[in-house]
């Protein structure tokens, strides 16, 4: 292992729906974790809620308002010995001017890289990317990716003036993960920390939430909801089309072998489980609860023809134990049993 059980690993964004299963991983395999949060007082909870699962004293958070501010991360990073770097600027997906996400937004990442460079205890760092930095789908449009594939559409429509308001929402987002993917990797050829880096990018992720009465419904997770709930369908089928879905469980465990696996190193691992479109998911929840009225099924949905590289996340899944991937059946209906329980993971 690069780092042993018992090392502290930060974790940045730790209330989030990938980044608080990360955290409760490495706490059940004897990892100490610090997690920073925007705001102390409204994340309070995840303290109590972790150290009734794993024993007092094995988490703590740290707060960090801003990403983007000078030495943001300095402090957070004191000791660790690994760094997830999950956090995200939320307000992407809202934003209308690429200048006020993207360059927030890498200037972060390059913080924690940084913050990690200036501790001769940090031994990993990860980052989690996202399939929109490689490629927006296209039902029916045949695809190849590799596993160092950039988004450059995205990155010319965001900053191209003549799109105006076409360049907002998902564009916006997809540029700004492919930019600051692409600008950790350059900092590390420059600057060559003694520190190993790798990056996950997961598709869709769909999964159980760790605590749904504290966090919500969060990201992706949501679309399930609105499905199960017969809210918002025309914007859940208009704005994710067709493509891979991966579990929060799979793609926190690759984040988890990322740091601290030794056959790990400098990668971009493609958490993409399986092909999905959203009648498949309505199957399936048709199937878990038979006595509700869903949705009729949409038309001309088409699926993801893309030939995607994530023949290693999975090898790396199985050296971890695992079967391989977990399927979409067992994941929509975990998604929708947390949000419909409640309370948190037991």
């Amino acid at each position: 292992m690069a780092i042993p059980p018992g090392s502290l690993v930060l974790i940045t964004g730790v209330n989030g729906y990938i980044a608080s299963t990360i955290a409760s991983q490495l706490l059940e395999a004897g990892f100490q974790v610090r997690g920073t949060v925007r705001d102390l007082q409204r994340c309070g909870w995840l303290e109590s809620f972790f150290s009734s699962k794993y024993g007092a004293g094995r988490f703590s958070l740290v707060q960090v308002s801003d990403l983007a501010a000078d030495h943001a991360f300095d402090a957070a990073a004191a000791d660790c010995s690994g760094i997830a770097h999950v956090a995200a600027i939320r307000e992407a997906f809202s934003a209308t001017d690429p200048r006020a996400i993207i360059q927030a937004e890498i200037t972060g990442a390059l913080n924690v890289l940084t913050a990690a460079a200036q501790q001769p205890s940090v031994k990993r760092v990860v980052f989690t990317s996202s399939s929109w930095a490689a490629h927006n789908p296209r039902a029916g449009v045949p695809y190849t990716l590799s596993e160092w594939t950039y988004n450059e559409a995205a990155i010319k429509a965001a900053w191209d003036p003549s799109q105006g308001q076409a360049a907002t929402g998902q564009i916006i987002f997809s540029a700004n993960k492919a930019q600051t993917d692409r600008a950790m990797w350059e900092w590390m050829r420059e600057h060559k920390p003694g520190f190993v880096f790798n990056v996950v990018v997961p598709a869709t992720v769909f999964g159980r939430i760790l605590h749904a009465a504290e966090q919500g419904t969060p990201t992706t997770a949501g679309f399930i909801k609105m499905l199960f709930y017969n809210q918002n369908t025309d914007f859940v089928t208009s704005f994710v089309e067709p493509q891979w879905f991966v579990d929060v469980g799979d793609t926190a465990r690759l984040h988890v072998a990322a740091l601290v696996r030794e056959d790990v190193v400098g990668e971009r691992l493609f958490a993409y489980a399986e092909r999905y479109n959203w009648n498949d998911v309505l199957v399936i929840l048709e199937k878990g609860w038979p006595k509700r009225e869903f949705v009729k099924e949409f038309e001309r949905l088409g699926m993801d023809e893309g030939t995607v590289p994530n023949a290693r996340a999975e090898d790396v899944l199985k050296a971890m134990g695992r079967e391989g991937w977990v399927g979409l059946e067992e994941s929509v209906r975990e998604t929708a049993e947390s949000f419909l329980d409640g309370g948190g993971l037991s």
